[in-house]
């Protein structure tokens, strides 16, 4: 009688390497970015659990939009989303350059970027929201700080503080935007008839 053959069953290509492979080697530049990962879902827990929380209750008109028609109110939320999107824009750059800078993944080439400031920085954003609702809104960060050299010695303390004024500024926005739902929500309960104005015939 033939001889079967034991074949051992085949781990997955996981497994192979982990029985292969000694302890995982934990750097430095991963307990930064595990860190940053779970403050950033901390943040995103607290938000959400305030926007839960305020849609409990059902808003009233704000008096700091009582000058503000219904047509004007609009603008004024949809150039506080603009510059919040404009904002995590150059978060992301942040973001980026900072993990360069920590060894993971490759630097960006801000020469190729400075035109960009132009047509999508801060100062116009923050022009249209104060333009509606003055002295609403803390100053612009500056970006400049995103652009410095890569070899300059104070490169990553640089970008770290530019990429928290960014979130500062863009956590400001934020609450705007929802200051402005609120109100506008407020408005359509009262004259629920005004929200067919945003119909188009």
């Amino acid at each position: 009688m033939p001889q079967l053959a034991i074949v051992p069953p085949r781990l997955p290509l996981d497994d192979q390497i982990g029985a292969h492979s000694g302890p995982a080697i934990v750097t430095s530049a991963d307990q930064d970015r595990a860190a940053r990962k779970a403050a950033q879902a901390r943040a995103r827990a607290a938000r959400a659990a305030a926007r839960a929380a305020a849609r409990a209750i059902p808003p009233e008109p704000d008096e700091r939009y009582a000058h503000l028609s219904l047509a004007e109110l609009r603008q004024h939320r949809q150039a506080v989303a603009q510059a919040e999107e404009r904002v995590g824009y150059w978060l992301r750059i942040a973001a980026i350059r900072l993990d360069a800078r920590r060894g993971d993944g490759d630097d960006l080439d801000m020469d190729r970027l400075r035109p960009a400031m132009a047509t999508g920085g801060l100062a116009a954003g923050h022009t249209a929201v104060l333009r509606t609702l003055p002295a609403s809104l803390m100053d612009a960060p500056d970006l400049e700080p995103l652009f410095i050299d890569p070899d300059h010695p104070q490169a990553t303390s640089q970008l770290e503080l530019a990429a928290t004024a960014l979130g500062s500024y863009r956590d400001a926005l934020a609450a705007l935007t929802r200051a402005a739902t609120h109100e506008l929500i407020a408005r359509y309960r009262i004259a629920p008839t005004e929200c067919l104005t945003l119909l188009t015939v």
